[in-house]
């Protein structure tokens, strides 16, 4: 809100809150005019741009997974969890079965992208289903035994936290940090 004198002759434009007179002075008659002022004379929009049609490339195609390679990052991948990721994670069910709890690990391929998976059963009796997959890791095939690693936020949104890693790199990171667990 700006406040401002004007004469009573001139007739600026502006939407009026209040009036009140000022004495005279040489005859003149003053008011003191308090605006508020309009969105126009305080901001300037910006124009909205036209919907248009535009031509987008299609995304590239992912390299392909070699089968060998394949192969082998599965039995890898199926020992660590066997060996490391079971033992420490598998619990017996608890006697108070009021939460979903853990019933498996396992691995699987999809695409060029290979997961590592959780599978959590319901407590609930009156359940939609006795119980559920949640994958907490993925590795992204980029080419030659070069990997992205990332896991899987609460929000359904994969974080990709390593770049370029090895297989070797992608497993240990795994198996160590704690973004990755199940």
């Amino acid at each position: 809100m700006s406040v401002g004198v004007h004469s009573v002759i001139s007739g600026q434009s502006g939407r009026v809150k209040a009036w009140n007179r000022l004495a005279p002075v040489d005859g003149q008659v003053f008011f003191w005019k308090i605006e508020a002022q309009s969105l126009s004379s305080d901001r300037i929009m910006a124009k909205k741009t036209p919907k248009m049609w535009v031509y987008r490339p299609p995304k590239p195609t992912p390299p392909k997974v070699p089968a060998n390679l394949k192969a082998d990052i599965q039995q890898r991948a199926d020992q660590l969890v066997e060996t490391t990721l079971k033992p420490l994670h598998l619990k017996p069910p608890p006697k108070d079965c009021r939460f979903n709890y853990l019933v498996d690990l396992y691995t699987k391929w999809y695409r060029h992208y290979f997961y590592f998976c959780a599978k959590y059963c319901v407590a609930n009796p009156n359940a939609l289903s006795p119980d559920f997959e949640i994958k907490f890791a993925r590795l992204e095939y980029l080419d030659e035994q070069r990997f992205n690693l990332a896991f899987l936020r609460h929000t359904g949104e994969w974080i990709t936290v390593h770049s370029n890693l090895s297989l070797d790199e992608c497993l240990t990171a795994i198996q160590d940090e704690p973004y990755f667990s199940p």
